[in-house]
C-alpha cells in the first residue's frame, strides 16, 4: 500500500478528495462583483436611498407605527422575537390585503404575496407565517435606511425629530386630528390608541388578532394606501429629500421632481444630465472623492 492510495503494478490509483464546493458567482445576484462599488457610489450620491424604495409612503406608515407603539416599546412578544414595529406591520399588511381591491392592488408592497397566501389558508400573520426576515424584507426593513437618515425615526424605530411633521401633514388630509399629539377624545387619538392596543394584543398572542372587517383595518387601508398620499403629505415626504443636508441628493431630487412623471427612465437620465450646474459638478467631485478613497 502507498500513503496516497493503493498501488497496482507501480501505478497509484486516484483517491476521493474532500468535497470542493463550486465558486460562488454564477447565478448570483451580483455575478460581476460590482455591488460593493455601486453601493458606495449610491451612498455618496443618494445616501439613505435604495433601489427597493419605490413606495416612499411607507415612511409615513413607519412614523404612525413608531408614534402609536412608543408606549409599548418594551413589550415582550409571545414568540420572543417580534417587536412592536413588526406587530404593526402585521396589522397594516393584513389590512391592505384584506380591504383593498384585488384588481387595483398597488404593486411593490413588501410581504403582501406572503400575506395573501396566509389568508387563503384561513390563517393570520405571525412570526411563523409572515416573512422569515421581516426586519430586512418587510417595509420597516426596506425603508429604515431612509427613514432613519431623514430623521423620521431613530435606529430603534422610535419617533425622531421629523416624525411629528410627517404625521401632521398626514392627519390633516386624512381627518385624524389629534393623532400626532395623542389628544384624547379626537379621531386621531382614537386611532392611535387602537393601533397601540391591537399591536400589544398581537404581540401577546403571537399573531394578528384584529377583526378583518372592523373599523381599524378599514381606516388603515384607506388612509395609508401606498399610492394614495395627499398633496400635503407628498410635499412633506418630498421635503425629506429636497431639504436634506446631503447636497447632491437634494439637488438630484429637486431636478427629478421637475420632470414629468410620464417620462421613461432613460429620458429622465438625459434630462437630468443636461442640467449641468451644481448637480454635475457636485456629483462628479463626489465620485472622484469616492474613487480616491476620500470621505463620502
Amino acid at each position: 500500500m502507498h500513503d496516497g492510495g493503493p498501488v497496482l503494478a507501480g501505478l497509484t490509483l486516484p483517491t476521493v478528495s474532500a468535497f470542493d464546493p463550486p465558486v460562488a458567482g454564477e447565478g448570483s445576484i451580483d455575478p460581476m462583483g460590482v455591488a460593493a462599488i455601486s453601493d458606495r457610489l449610491a451612498d455618496i450620491l443618494v445616501p439613505g436611498l435604495r433601489a427597493r424604495m419605490s413606495r416612499i409612503r411607507f415612511v409615513t406608515a413607519m412614523a404612525i407605527g413608531a408614534a402609536s407603539c412608543e408606549p409599548i416599546a418594551d413589550e415582550i412578544s409571545a414568540d420572543e422575537t417580534s417587536t412592536p414595529s413588526i406587530g404593526f406591520e402585521w396589522l397594516l399588511i393584513e389590512a391592505f390585503v384584506r380591504r383593498l381591491n384585488v384588481e387595483s392592488f398597488p404593486p411593490a408592497i413588501p410581504g403582501s404575496q406572503k400575506c395573501r397566501a396566509v389568508i387563503k389558508r384561513n390563517q393570520r400573520l405571525s412570526a411563523q407565517s409572515y416573512l422569515k426576515g421581516p426586519s430586512v424584507f418587510g417595509f420597516n426593513g426596506v425603508y429604515k435606511p431612509f427613514a432613519v437618515d431623514s430623521g423620521v425615526v431613530d435606529a430603534d424605530l422610535q419617533p425622531a425629530a421629523l416624525c411629528a411633521a410627517v404625521l401632521r401633514s398626514w392627519e390633516r388630509e386624512q381627518r385624524f386630528a389629534g393623532f400626532a399629539d395623542n389628544i384624547p377624545g379626537t379621531e386621531g387619538g382614537r386611532l392611535r390608541g387602537q393601533i397601540r392596543d391591537e399591536v400589544r394584543a398581537a404581540l401577546r398572542s403571537g399573531r394578528c388578532n384584529t377583526n378583518p372587517g372592523g373599523w381599524l383595518f378599514g381606516k388603515l387601508a384607506a388612509s395609508l394606501r401606498p399610492d394614495g398620499a395627499g398633496r400635503g403629505e407628498r410635499a412633506a415626504l418630498r421635503a425629506l429629500i429636497e431639504k436634506s443636508p446631503h447636497e447632491t441628493r437634494a439637488e438630484l431630487g429637486r431636478h427629478l421632481v421637475s420632470l414629468s412623471a410620464e417620462l421613461r427612465a432613460c429620458t429622465e437620465i438625459r434630462c437630468v444630465t443636461r442640467r449641468r450646474g451644481a448637480v454635475r459638478g457636485g456629483a462628479c467631485s463626489s465620485i472622484r472623492r469616492g474613487s480616491r478613497g476620500g470621505p463620502g
